[in-house]
């Protein structure tokens, strides 16, 4: 199944390659073959590279890395290095494209420098071998070469005569097996004939039959793909290709994660004044341009609940600077709701946000219609942020102010009573440092 998975993907058929590398990973799950494992997912990690998902890209490296560097096994490793490098370089990050290129020629080298000293020693040994043996055949053959000399004359004239007896008699048989044989041929052609003209009847029912087959595989291709875009319509990436790999219950605590709520102010106000049909393409506007930013950030988008826009940055992959990817698509999210209200006329359209930082517990629920969600003090700590903040302001906790003291710019709000929680003293994020 791996090896004809890997055959797919250099042909380009990536979604082939998928489910063929998917089946293989399951079995070797349940073998506990860590080596097959291993190569299961660095070709998932180069399919997704190639697909430009690099979230999967690089947390399917990152699994390979784990478990080749486990059984030590180099030459995966090189790889996996390899494959790292080319999806960083591809993502833009160059400093570490750099740094796993380095990594990746290193454990190359220390290969080919082990494999060298074993050829060296090897070719050494056939040498001295054969240098003996040339010179035990040079003794032995000036001995056998005066014999072979005397008896060379009587065995020659012997098998010259065998020669012209044996060719006579095979010339009489021929002549006797050629009459035979054009007798069979024209037998043999005319059932050839015959064959032909069925074979001719049967490819043209094969051919109505592939004909069939094909429209039949373009319907189940077209079908798995709907499957497949909605499954990632309503999961992360990376949490789909798990639960296709088989896994059953995907539960996870992240130690630290940052979690953005946005909600349209005076929204409740606004839709009792607006169409129904203005009015969802007014949500279908906004969340569509916020989805495009939250893709641009490397953040993932938990859910919508009515006007509220969730937002959570270090989930379901653990990624350094987080936080600040999540406070770049807040002011982000500001500029865009701004040319929005411009362009659709709309006066007051504005957004209150809130940040916070800390652990979640994160997970997929439903058995007929999977959830991805995020639970816990962080996820309450963000909506109170939110709702006790103002229109267009993004108002943050101090564990966020600490954490991009620096790089940004706040406004001190002081201490102030949060509902639930008790007295904090909050920031409101206005810019980042030049």
């Amino acid at each position: 199944l791996f090896n004809i998975g890997y055959s797919l993907y250099f042909k380009g058929r990536y979604e082939d390659a998928s489910e063929y590398i998917f089946k293989a990973l399951k079995y070797a799950l349940q073998e506990q073959n860590n080596r097959v494992i291993a190569e299961c997912y660095l070709t998932v990690a180069d399919i997704a590279d190639k697909q430009h998902n690099y979230a999967i890209a690089l947390d399917c490296a990152s699994r390979a890395l784990h478990i080749a560097d486990s059984i030590g096994i180099k030459p995966t490793i090189a790889e996996v290095y390899a494959s790292l490098s080319t999806i960083y370089q591809n993502m833009g990050d160059y400093r570490k494209a750099l740094e796993y290129n380095n990594l990746h020629h290193a454990v190359n080298d220390s290969l080919v420098n082990v494999q060298s000293s074993a050829t060296v020693a090897e070719l050494q040994a056939k040498y001295d071998a054969e240098k003996k043996d040339k010179q035990n055949a040079l003794e032995l053959s000036r001995e056998q070469f005066v014999q072979n000399a005397l008896w060379g004359g009587v065995v020659g004239m012997l098998v010259i005569v065998g020669l012209l007896v044996r060719q006579y008699r095979i010339k009489q048989r021929s002549e006797l097996a050629l009459r035979d044989t054009n007798e069979e041929i024209m037998r043999q052609q005319e059932l050839l004939e015959e064959q032909a003209r069925t074979i001719e009847l049967a490819n043209s029912e094969l051919h109505e039959t592939n004909t069939a087959l094909n429209d039949i595989n373009a319907l189940l291709d077209a079908e798995k793909q709907l499957s497949d875009s909605l499954l990632l319509n309503v999961l992360p990436a990376l949490i789909a290709v798990r639960l296709k790999a088989g896994e059953q219950l995907i539960a996870e605590k992240f130690p630290d994660a940052t979690v953005l709520f946005a909600d349209i102010v005076g929204f409740t106000k606004l839709s009792a004044k607006l169409p129904p049909d203005f009015l969802v393409s007014l949500l279908d506007t906004v969340f569509s341009e916020f989805d495009e930013l939250v893709e641009q950030h490397s953040v993932e988008k938990i859910k919508t609940i009515g006007d509220s826009y969730m937002v959570v940055g270090g989930v379901p992959e653990a990624r350094p600077y987080h936080t600040e990817a999540v406070a770049r698509l807040a002011l982000a999210m500001n500029a865009c709701i701004g040319r929005l209200a411009q362009d659709l006329g709309i006066v007051g359209l504005t957004l209150r946000m809130g940040i916070h930082k800390g652990s979640v517990v994160a997970g997929v629920i439903g058995k007929k219609k999977f959830t991805y969600d995020i639970w816990g003090d962080t996820v309450n700590t963000a909506s109170r942020m939110e709702s006790q903040g103002e229109s267009e302001k993004i108002h943050c906790s101090q564990e966020v102010y600490n954490q991009l003291k620096g790089s940004f710019t706040f406004e001190d709000r002081g201490w102030i009573e949060i509902k639930g929680i008790g007295e904090m003293r909050t920031y409101f994020l206005t810019g980042e440092c030049a």
